[in-house]
């Protein structure tokens, strides 16, 4: 056996053929399959896919819809910040006005409603 020639500082240094692998885990092989994602990750993705589309419609949030779906917790987070004498706006729906109510409440929101609304205004 002949020995090996012995290594000079000229000689440059072996480069292989794989390209470096990059820092923080193994390759993953592109169009490999997909990995999917966590159940809470799609949970949050559709839940944020609907309230784009609530935003889209615009009536969701206003006062006047948030008022109307939760009045005390309304009145707990916004309502009571307000000045009592200045309505919010123009409520489209009144207690006692004939054009917005034809008869008696419908249905026990409507009576829970037009309640709360009248110890409101009476407060005022």
């Amino acid at each position: 056996m002949a020995p090996d020639p012995p290594k000079t500082a000229g000689t440059p240094p072996k480069i292989s053929e794989d390209p470096p692998k990059i820092l923080g885990g193994p390759e993953r092989p592109r169009g490999g399959p997909q990995i999917r994602a966590p159940a809470r990750t799609r949970l949050r993705n559709r839940r944020f896919a609907a309230l784009r589309e609530l935003l889209k419609g615009g009536e969701y949030f206003s006062e006047e819809q948030m008022r109307l779906r939760a009045p005390a917790l309304f009145h707990h987070y916004i309502g009571r910040f307000r000045n009592p004498k200045i309505p919010p706006g123009d409520p489209k729906i009144r207690p006692g006005d004939p054009k917005t109510r034809p008869g008696p409440p419908q249905n026990l929101r409507e009576l829970l409603l037009s309640s709360l609304e009248e110890a409101a205004l009476g407060d005022c």
